[in-house]
């Protein structure tokens, strides 16, 4: 592929509905990064950021990370974040306070790593609930998780409950 010939280390495709620019693209970024997996050897791959709390449940971020993993033999890793108006918004018409908003990420941290384990998973949260949930395409590589961070507050929430930050 022409990007790893010109050098790059790694991709980073956000995960937006809408694109920042009426004159962008707002692919579906699972779809494209299992595409650039396939075509690609050594390059990074991630998503720029993943809202796992209102456009998809947690479970179907772990999936397609998860099943990500096994096309590119472990170089992705998945970044996720509260979520913005821009995207979240648009899809589900939804605007949680910013508490509701760190609650549902927590909730959805919990259960994308629970289910990244390859166990049945029985969740009963303030926000969401799995029952007998399970990933049966998993890579056992573990999948990096980093959590993004824009204000002061989700700097410390990073610091609190990811095992790294961007």
């Amino acid at each position: 592929m022409i990007v790893e010939a010109s050098g790059f280390d790694s991709i980073d495709v956000s995960d937006h509905f809408h694109p920042w620019d009426e004159k962008g693209n707002a692919c579906f970024t699972w779809t494209w990064l299992g595409a650039a997996a396939a075509k690609t050897s050594r390059i990074e791959l991630g998503n720029g950021v993943n809202c796992p709390i209102l456009r998809y449940h947690p479970a179907v971020v772990a999936q397609a990370s998860a099943t990500l993993g096994i096309f590119d033999h472990g170089r992705s890793y998945l970044v996720v974040v509260t979520g913005e108006v821009l995207n979240e918004y648009a899809v589900t018409g939804l605007r949680p306070d910013y508490d509701e908003y760190q609650g549902m990420l927590w909730e959805a941290i919990e259960i994308i790593r629970a289910l990244w384990l390859g166990d049945e998973v029985n969740y009963n949260g303030a926000y969401y609930h799995t029952r007998k949930a399970k990933l049966y395409t998993r890579t056992d590589k573990p999948i990096p998780f980093y959590i993004s961070t824009m204000v002061p507050e989700s700097s410390e929430f990073a610091r609190m409950h990811g095992e790294r930050w961007a």
